[in-house]
């Protein structure tokens, strides 16, 4: 892996999807709660409320981690392009080369040393670039997303407001 993309702290990024993933089991577990309120109406409201208030502290969590995971997915951005560049470049060396061949300039023995330079060139240009690109696809999808999830909890139930608070 490239030194620039170690300079990148993806950590900001795995912590919001961390909390992404806990709002999401909780939101299971309100579900699950819900399809069993009949039975017991009393300890159904007191659950949904405990639920609902960790969602809602989960989604502060998440609105504050928001804005430092989307500047480290700029940063992977701006280095994804400057790898694209790099990629690009080493590939036109390589048509140079075998141009200057073609053309006279270079003999066999140039163009074949030359060739092995630029091909490793754009190995490594390749490498580099398609470490990036995954990285930068696993962190794109869930901010994309993140809009659409964040905004929707459900609203309590009218029994919750007469229940007792949830324990501490």
């Amino acid at each position: 892996m490239s030194e620039n993309q170690e300079q990148v702290d993806v950590s900001r990024l795995d912590a919001l999807i961390t909390l992404k993933e806990d709002q999401a089991a909780l939101r299971m577990l309100l579900e699950k709660a819900e399809a069993r309120r009949d039975a017991e109406m009393a300890v159904y409201a007191r659950v949904i409320a405990d639920y609902q208030s960790r969602i809602a502290a989960l989604a502060d969590r998440i609105r504050n981690a928001s804005g430092d995971a989307h500047d480290a997915l700029r940063a992977l951005e701006v280095l994804h392009e400057s790898r694209r560049q790099a990629r690009d470049a080493a590939r036109a060396q390589l048509q140079e080369c075998e141009f200057r061949h073609q053309i006279g300039e270079f003999t066999a023995e140039q163009c074949a040393a030359a060739t092995q330079a630029a091909q490793r060139g754009i190995a490594d240009a390749e490498a580099a670039f398609e470490a990036g690109s995954a990285l930068r696809e696993r962190y794109a999808e869930p901010l994309a997303r993140e809009g659409s999830t964040a905004a929707s909890v459900p609203a309590a139930p009218a029994a919750a407001s007469t229940a007792a608070p949830a324990p501490p």
